[in-house]
């Protein structure tokens, strides 16, 4: 399969443009302009640190050296930990027969451990190596529970040996120190704006099954729970957060919806696994929506609530809020977090000790996957505002003045080795040669020269300002955001003969989305009839709005509904072969610059 920018004219559907004077504004809401189908699912892909080999040296040393890091500084009773172990040989030789001794605190509790290479025996806490090349690195990363009850510092200690010697032993071992911290008081406002990874001080992820996942994506919390089996009540998979036992009110909003029979996201508040409240919305595959309510008390479940929203609450986002006085709990539910239903007051003698966000399913062998996307997790009393920030330090401005490329900002990706980047005084230039196809995608790689910024994967509004015309059959130029080689979004100009043309793909786990693009037709006048022109993408949460014109006025290209994760972003540049003639043309983008509107150029050149 080739890059989508050869497509004949004749089977290209041509999809409506909007046009309009500025960028398109993201509802404060967290609602988009409009709201297209969601896309599917995109996959996390997570890649071990890889041996880089070597040859056997006979008898000559192996510097053997560990370091160790924590997830976190502090921690309180309840909360995991995770600490991340590296062992590096630094040669001259192959190291053999290694053992690195983990030293967890009684204050813990083992509870996971990947590793890159090797195994971990959580019985005798050794990660065992069998070989490690000259120059490599191996990773462990090991998951502990502080135990309830536990005060002072939690000390861990881990040291390596192989079986050559080792020629410096003072970086044969490694520590680190946490502090235990008393819970919080009360609630904790949390916008979930940390990336790639939970606040480990803050949150614990209970997965009581095995098998259910947690993850960020910059602007939610994602919990994932898989199918074929239930997960309710006490067995749900949940993101736990210890307080003390006092007054307090907190929201949770939603960016998911519940479907089939049946999923469910909501909120516990728990004394212990035995003895907790649950309000939550559900699906039942029939009728769409509901809230449920019920009282856990000595392992025994007493339905409480359970009311259809469905005309109430058509989509998300949705909301949750309950509010604490002494012994009585009123909840409530919402479509918009602004008008709130109230459905009951409730009496309890619970000592709450935890409040959990949790995602589950019911119906045993025909439970329904499902991932829910907390937005946020908010005390009313002290919310975050603003709420997902853009973070303007992790995509840099650029606008190529400097004569050479910022390597500390930017990568060049040269797949083939036959691309050109060079600079006039304003500009940078990135050609392909006339010849070879460089394709932006195949179907299962990407053969365009490009140059990309690694990103923390949060909300962002980015813009290129191109000062070349794409021309013949076929030249292309424009943006490329990676999770990976087969999840992307592909979003160019392209030149079709003598025609200027828009093209957008999603890419999901190799498949290209919405029957399949997001966009291919032909650029009107109104929006570019020359150079420069300009891409913009505009990111907030899950939604994405692709726009392009001529620097004042914007069309709109797409917007669409998808949870792809921004590794990597950057400007591609590419050509195709017409017809499979043999006659693939050479083109030089111009790029004038690169611009993160959240940390604009001023002034540009």
């Amino acid at each position: 399969m080739k890059s989508r920018f050869f497509v004949p004219l004749c089977f290209l559907v041509i999809l409506s443009l909007a046009v309009f004077p500025v960028s398109p504004a993201i509802a404060q809401d967290g609602s988009p302009p409009v709201v297209p189908a969601a896309p599917g699912a995109a996959t996390t892909i997570y890649l071990p640190v890889v041996s880089k080999g070597g040859s056997d040296t006979g008898g000559q040393s192996a510097d053997l050296s560990i370091s160790k890091s924590a997830s976190s500084a502090s921690v309180s009773p309840g909360q995991t930990l995770i600490y991340t172990i590296q062992v590096s040989n630094n040669g001259p030789a192959n190291a053999t027969n290694i053992v690195a001794n983990e030293v967890l605190s009684s204050k813990v509790t083992f509870e996971d451990a990947n590793t890159s290479l090797g195994s971990y025996n959580s019985s005798s806490n050794q990660w065992t190596i069998p070989n490690l090349g000259s120059g490599s690195t191996a990773q462990l990363s090991l998951t502990v529970k502080v135990n309830p009850g536990q005060t002072g510092t939690i000390p861990n200690q881990v040291s390596v040996a192989g079986g050559q010697s080792d020629p410096t032993l003072g970086n044969n071992s490694a520590s680190v120190n946490t502090s235990i911290v008393p819970p919080s008081n009360t609630v904790v406002s949390d916008d979930f704006n940390y990336y790639p990874n939970l606040k480990a001080n803050l949150w614990a992820f209970v997965d009581p099954l095995g098998g259910s996942s947690v993850r960020t994506d910059g602007s939610h919390a994602r919990i994932k729970v898989p199918g074929g089996a239930s997960h309710s009540g006490a067995n749900a998979p949940r993101i736990s957060h210890t307080i003390q036992n006092t007054n307090f009110e907190m929201d949770v909003k939603f960016d998911s919806k519940p479907s089939g029979q049946f999923a469910i996201q909501g909120l516990m508040l728990e004394q212990d696994s035995n003895n907790f409240l649950r309000f939550e919305y559900f699906s039942d595959g029939v009728n769409p929506l509901y809230v449920y309510l019920s009282r856990v008390q000595n392992g025994t479940n007493t339905e409480l609530l359970k009311t259809q929203v469905t005309g109430t609450i058509t989509d998300w986002p949705m909301y949750l809020r309950v509010t604490r006085s002494g012994t009585n709990f009123t909840f409530w539910y919402s479509g918009n977090g602004t008008t709130w239903t109230q459905h009951l007051a409730t009496t309890s003698s619970f000592n709450i000790s935890k409040v959990s966000i949790h995602t589950g399913n019911s119906g045993g062998a025909t439970a329904p996957a499902y991932e829910s996307a907390i937005d946020y997790v908010f005390n009313t009393a002290a919310p975050i505002n603003p709420e997902d920030p853009i973070h303007p330090s992790f995509l840099f401005s650029d606008d190529f003045s400097s004569g050479t490329l910022d390597t500390s900002k930017w990568t060049l990706v040269n797949p083939l080795g036959v691309e050109v980047l060079d600079f006039t005084p304003t500009q940078a230039k990135l050609s392909v040669p006339a010849g070879l196809e460089h394709d932006i995608w195949t179907g299962s790689q990407i053969f365009a020269p490009r140059l990309m910024q690694q990103t923390n994967n949060r909300n962002f509004e980015v813009e290129i300002k191109f000062d070349s015309m794409p021309q013949g059959t076929y030249t292309a130029q424009g943006f490329l955001v990676q999770q990976d080689d087969n999840d992307l979004l592909q979003y160019y100009l392209y030149s079709f003969e003598t025609q200027l043309r828009i093209f957008a793909s999603l890419v999901v786990n190799g498949v290209e989305q919405n029957s399949p693009y997001l966009i291919d037709t032909t650029v009107p006048t109104s929006c570019i009839s020359g150079t420069p022109m300009y891409l913009r993408i505009t990111r907030d949460g899950d939604w994405w709005v692709l726009t392009y014109g001529n620097g004042s006025t914007w069309c709109l290209a797409a917007n669409f509904h998808s949870p792809l994760v921004s590794n990597q972003l950057g400007i591609v540049v590419g050509n195709e072969d017409h017809g499979d003639n043999g006659q693939v043309p050479a083109f030089t983008a111009l790029i004038d610059y690169f611009q993160n509107t959240g940390m604009p150029l001023g002034p540009q050149d």
